[in-house]
Parts: C-alpha cells; structure tokens; sequence
C-alpha cells in the first residue's frame, strides 16, 4: 500500500484574488491615459473571475463592453463580498452605477472637448469600489500584489495614448481653429453674378475634388482660404457647391448666431441656396 503523502509536503498554490487587482494611482494614469478604455479592461477582469469562480454563464467581454450598464450588478456583488468579509463599505451601488453610466453615456452625445472630460469624469464613481475591491483581496492570500507596477503593455498604452493627444494637439495647432464661415465679400460677389462655368476661376470639379465637397468643414476651410488670398469669387462658388452637397449641415449650422446672419444677408443679396436655408428655419 503506498504511503499516504503528507498534505504539508504539497500546499496547494495561493490562488489568484477574488477580484482584479489594481493600485489606485496606476487605475487612474491608466485611464487617463487610454482615453477612458482601461477601466474597461478592468470590467472585463473581474467579469472573468467572477465567472471562473461561480461557474456562471456570462460573457466577460460583453459584460465589459457595456460596462456602464452591467456596473450595477458588479458593485453588488463587491459589496455583497465585503459584507461577508466584515467590511464596512460606505458607498452605494445603485447611486455610483448611475453616476458612473451617466457619465459614459453622455460623454457620447457631447462634442470634444467636452465628451472626453465627461469620459474621464467617470472614472470617480469607480474609486470607491476599486478602494473595496482592494480591501476584500487583502483578506486572502494570493499570487497577486497590489499590481501597482506598469508592466510593458501598460507602458505602450501610456504612450500609445499620450502620443494620440499630443498629435491631436498639434494637428489643431496647425489647421487653426474651425471656420465661422464669414465670407461676406464671397456672398456679395456671388450674388452680383460672379457664377462662372470657368474652371479655373470659379472652381468646377477639378478644382475641388469631391472628397473636398464630402467634408462641410474642410469644404467651408477652403472656401474661407479662398476667400483670404482675395479669390472671393472662387470661394463664393465653392461655399455655394458646399451649401448644395450638405444642405441638412448648414441648415443646423444656419440656426446658429454669426452663421445665421451670414446666410440671412447670402439671401438678401439673391443666392438661392442661402434664401432655402433660410426659409427651412422659420
């Protein structure tokens, strides 16, 4: 008969903490960093464990994708463990879940800079549960440290992230700010009879590419360029071929203060295009 082995010979393994682990001050260089994804990936992570751990069917990627909305049902559940860990958790679930997916949510229906300030935002909400997170894995022996070190992939996401931002910064620095579409001496040479078939002095398709006119910004942009260099006439065509390419655009931008009084005075001076804008918005 073999000998029975000796369970102090073999100790099992530290097994991995009951949730992801993470520092504090690495979760928010990370998303900050990221634009906003890492926190994500974090969703991700403990979705798996969780997963692995009560053998539920879940999808950690899905979970993960739409983790302003499955929040509430993971901050639950960390408190839920907390609780049985007897620790004191001060924060609620369903008050930080809401904060948190209101904040992921309308940082997609707000223009930049503004989305990605509510994006980063929302990362508050998270530091409380990502405080409990810590607290309950303390409580239990494990492979795993505080994860406070940037391992290489960190690394290349930080730079990754920060190049993104320093070529978006340069890149607006260089194309200047968008066009207020003033063009005032374009109008007036349009609407006294400046149209022209001329390709070379108004601008016909080999003048302005199409994928000029598929833009309204860089179609405006290169009509205000015109217009600069004293081709008032070539800027005026070209801002009415934009007009005509994106009428839906400059209906909204003909709601707006400065722009709606360009076009308004556009109409006055007998452009066609400006008069059906303008009468769109009444």
């Amino acid at each position: 008969m073999a000998p029975s082995e000796d369970p102090s010979r073999n100790p099992s393994p530290p097994a991995l903490s009951p949730f992801f682990p993470v520092a504090t001050q690495k979760f928010i260089v990370m998303s900050l960093c990221t634009w906003g994804v890492y926190p994500f990936y974090w969703a991700y992570q403990n979705w798996k464990r969780i997963g692995e751990a009560t053998s539920e069917r879940l999808s950690p990627f899905w979970r993960a994708t739409f983790a302003q909305f499955w929040c509430f049902s993971f901050f639950r559940r960390v408190r839920a463990r907390a609780a049985e860990e007897g620790l004191a958790v001060g924060w609620g679930p369903d008050l930080l879940g809401a904060t948190y997916m209101l904040g992921v949510q309308l940082s997609v229906f707000l223009p930049l800079p503004w989305s990605l300030l509510l994006l980063f935002a929302s990362i508050v909400p998270l530091l409380p549960v990502l405080s409990t997170v810590a607290a309950v894995n303390a409580r239990h022996a494990s492979i795993e440290g505080p994860n406070s070190s940037y391992s290489f992939k960190n690394i290349a996401g930080i730079f990754l992230g920060c190049g993104l931002a320093v070529f978006l910064v340069l890149g607006t620095l260089m194309l200047g700010p968008l066009p207020d579409v003033s063009l005032a001496d374009a109008w007036e040479a349009l609407a006294g009879g400046a149209r022209s078939s001329n390709a070379a002095s108004l601008g016909d398709e080999t003048a302005n590419p199409v994928n000029v006119l598929q833009d309204p910004v860089a179609c405006t942009r290169e009509a205000n360029s015109y217009a600069g260099q004293g081709e008032v006439r070539r800027a005026a065509e070209l801002l009415a071929r934009c007009i005509r390419a994106h009428p839906g655009t400059f209906m909204q931008m003909g709601q707006k203060g400065r722009i709606a009084a360009e076009i308004q005075r556009a109409c006055d001076l007998g452009l066609d295009e400006a008069c059906r804008i303008v009468s769109g918005n009444r």
